[in-house]
């Protein structure tokens, strides 16, 4: 556990755990007396008082170790929020759990040590359907002459930023769509700005909710659907912000442990309610730091930012002044009917906010898929 996101680590015994066990705190993953920054010796036994150690500073991991142990557990104490909690181990089972505790901290490990000086800020447009249909029905010399395409990026060109479409693969207003229809014309276009536009699963239309339904089948067409469009995977975006914010535990799996399949979740822009599956307290961590991470299925959750289509920049811009801890991800966002109801206004307020990220001078743009993998 690295000291840079953990304060403590409570360790609690059911039974008993024998005097003679210690703490260990390395600076590196590599376990030897050049990374040892120091030990807590257990003088007393472990019983049903919960030891809690403070993680030193430097710390990239900490060792438990005991000579006899009935039952135990421990509790990482994050600055964002607890991560890992109740997962008891007995003696028999420790054996069997080595491999999930290992690959949970490597996944840490990857977390920590990935580019995360400053933040990032990242734009995104929900509900695509009609710019995607009219590039099917339309004969453009270039995916460009399409009138958001061609705001976004002018955006880009005056900002640098990373964009991404969010997509329905069927729409219940224009009954001709199909994502898998689309064409192949602009497929060494859409490769050559991957850099910055990219293309994220939303869901089959206005009427999917995946707390119901199931997600496997819509994410594989939509995968096919932008396949072709693109003839480049890298083209999409695997940090999604599902319809309704709507998802079992089930479903997000069976989405990430595919091949192009997701790695994070964007939350929701309001406090109404959870994101997906997670409970109460995971979704106030989320909700006031900006960001969750679900450990044990290694999922990624950042919370976005209020959209622009129903608040005003400034409220956004107030917003994040308020509350720095959430600039280390910020998640700016819109929907399609919005940016075609606006017109060339459509990223005025995007603009208000890149220009106030431009001030702080630590914020840059990105994809976060790009930060996790």
């Amino acid at each position: 556990v690295s000291a840079d996101i953990a304060d403590t680590i409570t360790i609690i015994s059911s039974g008993s755990i024998a005097s003679g066990c210690a703490v260990a705190f390395y600076n590196s993953t590599t376990f030897n007396a050049n990374t040892f920054i120091s030990g807590v010796s257990l003088a007393t036994a472990i019983t049903d008082t919960p030891l809690t150690v403070e993680i030193p500073a430097e710390t990239k991991c900490a060792v438990f170790s005991c000579k006899t142990a009935n039952e135990f557990h421990a509790t990482i104490n994050t600055k964002s929020g607890v991560i890992k909690t109740d997962d008891t181990l007995t003696s028999e089972e420790l054996p069997a759990q080595g491999k999930k505790t290992g690959d949970c901290f490597a996944y840490i490990k990857h977390l920590m040590e990935s580019d995360f000086e400053g933040g990032v800020i990242h734009y995104s447009i929900d509900d695509v359907a009609q710019i995607l249909y009219d590039l099917t029905t339309n004969t453009y010399a270039s995916a460009f002459e399409h009138p958001i395409l061609a705001l976004l990026k002018t955006f880009h060109e005056n900002y640098g930023a990373c964009i991404t479409l969010n997509c329905f693969s069927t729409s219940t207003s224009l009954p001709d769509y199909d994502i898998t229809l689309l064409p192949t014309t602009y497929q060494a276009e859409f490769q050559g700005v991957k850099d910055w536009l990219r293309f994220s699963f939303h869901a089959e239309n206005s009427n999917a909710n995946y707390n119901t339904a199931e997600i496997l089948e819509h994410y594989n067409r939509f995968l096919t659907g932008i396949y072709k469009l693109t003839g480049d995977y890298g083209c999409v975006d695997r940090f999604a912000r599902l319809h309704q914010f709507s998802g079992t535990l089930n479903n997000i799996i069976s989405v990430k442990n595919i091949e192009h399949g997701i790695v994070g979740l964007l939350g929701r822009d309001v406090e109404t309610s959870s994101s997906y599956y997670l409970d109460d307290k995971q979704e106030a961590v989320l909700w006031k730091k900006g960001k969750y991470i679900d450990l044990d299925n290694q999922i990624f959750f950042i919370r976005s930012q209020h959209r622009t289509d129903n608040y005003t920049s400034a409220d956004s811009i107030s917003d994040l002044e308020a509350s720095p801890q959430q600039r280390k991800f910020i998640e700016i966002f819109n929907h399609e009917s919005y940016m075609i109801s606006a017109g060339s206004a459509g990223t005025s307020r995007w603009s208000d906010i890149a220009e106030w990220a431009k001030t702080k001078g630590n914020i840059a743009n990105a994809f976060p898929m790009d930060l996790l993998m």
